[in-house]
């Protein structure tokens, strides 16, 4: 962003070679960065893009970006104010781009506000873009489509026993494709979560966390019922043991009314922190806890990889 004419130049770039096959490029930035920080510097920065490029799609974090090595990756994304009156005026002052808001943004009521607040302006946001939320918290997102726009969305899993079902099948021809059981942590690593927020969702975590250990390294070797010739579609519905039938057969719809109830109770101020968005942004505080331990768990299986191939290899 300190640069707006060599972003310019790369996206247009881009778009040469891009364009002709059907692929849109879009452009994601921050609203400022250090000390350029302003309104007319984010306004700077979008036209000077979209006019060099023709870019017409923005996605924009509603949070500056410090990079004076003050802050570290984590701190940018938690840290920095969020500004979103300086992505509803380039909505106001750009009407002509797709410009989509984020940053901060963890419920669907969170979406429904930012979306409101634009509109009342005489805008309209072109999207919301939800990160960290969706990742922490996956099932409780599956019924935005239905809040949002209304109607039923048909399509997909009726329930999480169905949907674990289906990614076991997945995942255990993905494991067969790599031929390794070293695979296991990042196979299994969107399913982490999609308790998050029900009762008995910690054990789950728990439970997946001990099967994603047996990546048979060197160090550690197969833990006990999770042997060499056990698929991970056999791991997976034993896990499921340690929750709720009625949690685990959960429909989608059963879910969005427990949401919208909860909405309710927000609303009319008989919440006490908890609710939806309370539990969204808990579920956030132990996703982002837990993966930092996962990450650093792959990082020790990948050292054994490479161990391996230098030892293949007579290095």
């Amino acid at each position: 962003m300190e640069n707006p004419e060599l972003v310019g130049e790369c996206v247009s770039a881009m778009k040469s070679v891009l364009d002709p096959v059907g692929i849109q490029v879009s452009v994601k930035c921050r609203i400022g960065v250090d000390s350029a920080d302003t309104y007319p510097d984010l306004r700077n920065f979008i036209t000077t893009v979209s006019q060099t490029s023709g870019c017409r799609t923005f996605q924009v974090h509603a949070r500056k970006a410090v990079l004076d090595g003050t802050f570290s990756p984590v701190d940018n994304r938690n840290i920095p104010p969020l500004k979103y009156d300086y992505v509803y005026r380039l909505k106001e002052d750009f009407p002509d781009l797709s410009v989509t808001l984020n940053g901060g943004v963890n419920s669907i009521s969170d979406v429904l506000s930012v979306a409101e607040a634009c509109k009342s302006r005489g805008g309209g946001l072109d999207g919301v873009m939800v990160g960290r939320g969706v990742v922490a918290q996956p099932w409780y997102w599956c019924t935005s489509g239905e809040v949002l726009y209304g109607g039923e969305r048909g399509g997909g899993v009726k329930s999480r026993r169905e949907l674990i079902r289906e990614y076991g099948i997945w995942a255990d021809k993905e494991e067969e494709w790599e031929g390794s059981k070293k695979g296991r942590r990042r196979i299994l690593r969107p399913v982490v979560n999609i308790f998050n927020g029900e009762m008995g969702g910690k054990r789950w975590r728990n439970r997946i966390d001990d099967i994603m250990k047996t990546a048979g390294s060197k160090r550690k070797g197969y833990k006990d019922e999770t042997g060499d010739d056990t698929k991970l579609s056999e791991l997976l519905e034993k896990a499921l043991e340690v929750m709720e039938p009625s949690i685990v057969d959960q429909t989608k719809e059963e879910t969005m009314e427990i949401m919208l109830l909860k909405e309710e109770i927000i609303q009319g101020g008989t919440d006490s922190g908890g609710g939806v968005d309370g539990v969204a942004r808990e579920a956030i505080k132990v996703w982002n806890e837990e993966r930092r331990e996962r990450e650093r768990l792959i990082k020790e299986d990948e050292g054994d990889i490479e161990e391996d191939a230098l030892r293949a290899g007579g290095g």
